[in-house]
């Protein structure tokens, strides 16, 4: 009823009105007897947070009657006086009859017996006791001891429930909710009276003032979290013979990162063989399928001269393009997210401007040859792009004004006949495909573009000290994954969620050394492989969570933030910057005086404070802190200022000029530089850096609060609703 105000007719705005009022009316509009209400039926609930049914027979068995869950406070089988191992049960001539009197028990029988004995207690019975009691007993025993489990686990689950949703159950946080909700109605209200005296519905800056209100009353609305047992609380499978290694050692099977494999194609942790394999097979059989594909080579390869000599010549050329494939596709993610768009329409696909700067790189054109001049290859990249079907799912995924992989395989054949068969070099196809990958290709790329995934995988993301990291901010991580997406309604995470997410907490620019390229490339090379590009486009462009994880420590890998002490040696030889002077500006501003920009967030990252420097930091000392070494020459100083890695990105973003002063050490990332620090170092400082520029754009002090907040935006925007595409 509000989201189409804007433009509706002046009839709609009395509507509006008066809907709004009807939200301010408590007769209309009551979250604390919902919560009320809802906190006695949890109450009465079985297995219920409040103390548990009386232990009245009477009462029991009343409760019974309502539907309750009868015998979770039950106590033994025997009656009082009883020897549990004598086998025998108060009313021993009902059970004269022996087992087949068992099913003529009724529930009132054995909920008497239970009430009569109550000192008997499963755990208290030997095995040899509990096998002397009588069948009958045992079955109760067992019957008690399941249902004080179901009894458990239910009041862990009601538990969970008041404490994902304390709106719904505590009147407390129901009335401060309800007092919130209405002074967004009533803003709402005002806004709404506002553009009815501007007297033009279609004004601008009144109607955005009005959807604003009512987009802050969405937010406002408590929304329903389903209860979630905590890591500890789940029931772990039992371990059998061989199943586990030795005590203490760390196996990636049994660790944080095992959802990955349900994840992607491989369905392994790494990039297996056997999927790039199969992604080779798909894009090659979409190559030799064009049939103008098949004309070039019969054309061009001197020995071809029927269709058997054709296969066998395809066939070559096939195991020389499969040989450097881990390479092709490395280059192929590396220029085709040079482009500056960030859009998922452009993952995956190489325009004619980046294909150009591949061939210069590879030093493939040559204006003295023809046959591989630059015009030469802007015809090679028409003729590929030329698709000879047109209304399928496939030809609707790719670009017809780009390169999508498997035509990026075709053209370095076609590179490869002109640079070599064309001016009569040679005369086979397929000896020319190996000489430009051998020759030209391969050795010119630069590193960044032949990074072999799993290499960092093996070496720096999987281990138990990445996965104490992960689980140390594992509900921050999974809000980031979901807010930043959630109004797309979707499960998978594209390039446009990632760059929104990298810009909004300050990631990108000159004081992290991460550009545009850089987080492109990043995105792309964390993915996991996807076999077929055009039929699950929307998959192979995006990344699931695990793939984000890993994205994340790449960038950290790359930005490769300083230590502790590292952050305080640079603050030393920074001119003013002395032990008085507070590190964190303020919002709107910085340390150096200057107009702080938007990103990052300036909010400081919460945690625990790092040691506080000693009074002689490295490097020059600060004009204001006395001669050094002479204890006289001042009066007692002020304890010295600790700095985080924060304070550290925040004077180098707003004091470019400093960048001369950074630290600067082997990142480990894009420029391919060995790095012997260990990334969960780089990772625990990398993620207090976002923590801040999260809570600068989303709230709170601490992380859980933040992730609180993101949570419920998400909410807020999804609806709960995540398509799988």
């Amino acid at each position: 009823r509000l989201g189409g105000f804007a433009g509706a007719a002046p009839a709609a705005s009395a509507n509006t009105a008066g809907f709004l009022s009807q939200l301010q009316a408590k007769d209309q509009f009551s979250l604390v007897a919902g919560a009320r209400r809802r906190r006695a039926e949890l109450d009465r609930a079985p297995g219920s947070v409040a103390p548990g049914p009386s232990s009245d027979p009477t009462v029991a068995t009343q409760q019974g009657a309502d539907g309750e869950q009868q015998g979770g406070d039950v106590g033994g089988l025997t009656s009082e006086g009883s020897d549990p191992t004598d086998g025998t049960v108060d009313g021993a001539s009902v059970l004269e009859t022996g087992d087949s009197f068992r099913g003529a028990l009724t529930a009132e029988v054995l909920w008497e017996q239970f009430q009569k004995a109550r000192s008997l207690d499963p755990p208290s019975l030997s095995r040899a006791e509990f096998h002397a009691l009588h069948p009958v007993v045992q079955e109760m025993l067992v019957t008690k001891h399941e249902q004080a489990q179901v009894q458990e686990r239910l009041r862990k689950r009601h538990e969970e429930l008041a404490r994902a949703n304390p709106v719904a159950f505590n009147e407390n946080a129901a009335e401060e909710a309800e007092a919130e909700y209405r002074a967004a109605a009533e803003r709402a209200r005002v806004r709404l009276e506002a553009l009815q005296g501007v007297g033009v519905l279609g004004d601008t800056r009144a109607t955005g003032e009005f959807r604003d209100a009512l987009q802050r009353m969405a937010v406002q609305r408590p929304y329903f979290l389903a209860p979630n047992l905590s890591k500890g609380e789940h029931v772990q499978r039992a371990a059998v013979d061989g199943d586990r290694g030795p005590v203490g050692e760390w196996r990636l099977e049994d660790s944080l990162f095992a959802p990955r494999k349900r994840e992607c194609d491989a369905r392994a942790f790494f990039d297996t063989p056997e999927v790039l394999d199969r992604q080779f097979e798909t894009d090659w059989a979409r190559v030799v399928c064009k049939t103008r594909f098949k004309r070039m080579v019969t054309r061009q390869d001197a020995a071809v001269t029927d269709a058997a000599q054709l296969e066998r010549e395809l066939r070559e050329v096939h195991d020389e393009l499969r040989k450097h494939f881990v390479t092709i596709r490395g280059a192929f993610i590396f220029y085709s997210n040079l482009a500056g768009t960030t859009g998922s329409d452009s993952m995956l696909s190489m325009h004619l401007n980046e294909f150009h700067r591949f061939c210069r790189d590879c030093a493939i054109p040559d204006v003295r040859v023809a046959g591989i001049k630059p015009s030469d290859i802007d015809t090679m990249f028409i003729a590929t792009n030329f698709e000879e079907e047109s209304g399928t799912q496939e030809a609707d995924a790719n670009d017809d004004n780009a390169l999508c992989r498997f035509e990026f395989l075709e053209i370095i054949v076609r590179l490869a006949v002109g640079k070599f068969i064309t001016p009569r070099v040679l005369t086979d196809v397929s000896d020319s495909v190996g000489r430009l990958l051998e020759g030209y290709i391969v050795p010119a790329l630069p590193r960044a573009a032949t990074l072999d995934s799993n290499e960092f995988r093996r070496s720096r993301l999987y281990n138990r000290e990445m996965e104490a990291q992960l689980v140390a901010h594992f509900d921050l991580l999974q809000a980031m994954h979901k807010v930043y997406k959630a109004k797309d309604r979707t499960k998978l995470f594209w390039v446009e969620h990632w760059m929104a997410l990298l810009e909004s907490v300050g990631l990108i620019g000159p004081h992290t050394g991460i550009d545009k390229h850089c987080a492109k490339v990043v995105f792309g090379i964390s993915q996991a492989v996807v076999v077929d590009e055009l039929r699950r486009r929307q998959r192979a462009v995006s990344l699931m969570f695990f793939d984000f994880v890993e994205a994340l420590a790449r960038l950290a890998d790359i930005m490769s933030a300083p230590s502790h002490e590292e952050v305080q040696a640079f603050f030393a030889r920074v001119p003013g910057a002395s032990g008085a002077q507070q590190p964190a500006p303020p919002a709107g501003g910085s340390t150096g005086g200057n107009s702080q920009p938007a990103a990052p967030a300036p909010a400081p990252a919460p945690g625990p404070a790092p040691a506080p420097p000693s009074t002689s930091q490295p490097g020059a000392p600060s004009p204001a802190a006395g001669a050094p070494g002479d204890p006289a020459a001042a009066p007692p100083a002020a304890p010295a200022t600790s700095y985080t890695v924060v304070d550290y990105y925040r004077r180098l973003q707003a004091q470019p000029e400093l960048m001369c002063l950074r630290v600067s050490r082997a990142s480990g990332g894009m420029d391919g530089k060995p790095s012997a620090r260990p990334l969960a170092d780089k990772f625990g400082a990398f993620m207090e850096y976002v923590l801040a520029g999260l809570q600068g754009a989303w709230g709170g002090s601490k992380e859980a609060q933040t992730v609180a907040r993101m949570m419920k935006m998400a909410a807020a925007l999804s609806g709960g609703i995540e398509l799988a595409h």
